[in-house]
Formats: structure tokens, sequence, C-alpha cells
């Protein structure tokens, strides 16, 4: 006879699980002496065959619900992947309206700016014009000026390439200066 203790220790398992199957089973073939609980040979042979079973269904089932464990872990895995990439995807699909609406912007900024330098070439090019008439207006006698005379009021026409000698013309019928 051996005690419940030595019995657990040889099949590598705890006191309580032998105790547990013991009453599980209503084996009625264990004797107590002290408080200590004693198990036959035919009993002890009889758990052994009944644990090597056990144990071998035992390590089926940790097998079986460790790959379960291991496939829901891989499906939860697998869901917050695909949560994520949906995700990328969306930040994906904002970030390339932006670079869109950007790329729009830049064209319309390239265009205002090409029409700012085009308008400054052009009052660059009619400040000059003015400038030469200016200074033909001024080199010429003070009596042909046209400013001032007799209070006339005098309008400014002015006339591409026109020549040094006939700058200035007034017309006496309308009081108008013409700049050719």
């Amino acid at each position: 006879m051996k005690t419940i203790k030595t019995v657990a220790d040889e099949l590598g398992i705890s006191k309580q699980r032998l105790y547990r199957y013991i009453k599980k089973h209503c084996i009625s073939d264990v004797h107590r002496d002290s408080g200590v609980m004693y198990i036959t040979d035919t009993l002890e042979s009889d758990i052994k065959t009944a644990f090597s079973k056990n144990e071998a269904h035992y390590d089926t089932e940790v097998k079986r619900f460790a790959d379960a464990g291991e496939s829901h872990h891989d499906t939860v895995k697998i869901a917050e992947l695909e949560r994520e990439i949906i995700e990328l995807k969306h930040r994906i699909e904002l970030l390339e309206q932006q670079n869109k609406a950007l790329k729009e912007d830049k064209l319309d900024l390239q265009r205002n700016r090409d029409n700012l330098v085009s308008a400054l070439t052009v009052s660059k090019t009619d400040l000059a014009r003015l400038e030469n008439i200016i200074m033909r207006i001024s080199s010429l006698p003070l009596g042909k000026r046209v400013f001032g005379w007799s209070g006339a009021i005098a309008q400014l026409t002015m006339q591409p390439d026109a020549d040094a000698a006939n700058v200035i013309e007034v017309t006496e019928e309308s009081s108008e200066t013409v700049l050719k």
C-alpha cells in the first residue's frame, strides 16, 4: 500500500488531482489511518493505467486548446492588422487628395505669378515709354511745351514708337495735346 502523495508523485500529478479523481470515480478501496489515505496495489495499478490513458487524452486536449488559443490569437491579430490596413488605406486616400489639391494650388500660384510677371513687364515697358516722353517734353523749348498754354487742358495719348520730332501736336479745335 502507498499513500496518495506517493502515488501522485509517481504519476507526476498533484495530490489534490489524484484525490479528486478518486472522489469523482467513487473509489472505495482507499484506507485511512491517522488521517493519511492509503491506496491498495490493485487500485494503484488501475489509477496509473487510467492516468496514462487520461494523460495522453489530456495532452491531446491541452495541445488542441493551445492550438485553438493560438488560432484565436492569430485571428485577433489578423483582424487588428486588417483594421490597420483599412485605416492606412484611408489615410493614403486622404493624403492623395491633399496632394492633388496642393498641386492644383501650385499651378494656380504659378499662373498668378506668370500673370504678375507679365503685368510687371508691361508696366516697366509703359514706364520706360513715359520716361522717354517726359524727357522729350522737357527737352523742348518752353514756348513749345503744351502744359500751361492759355489754360488749355491737355490730354495725353501715348503712341508707341513716336519719333522725337513729332512727339507733341496741339489741336486747337479740341484743345488736346496728342502724344504720338
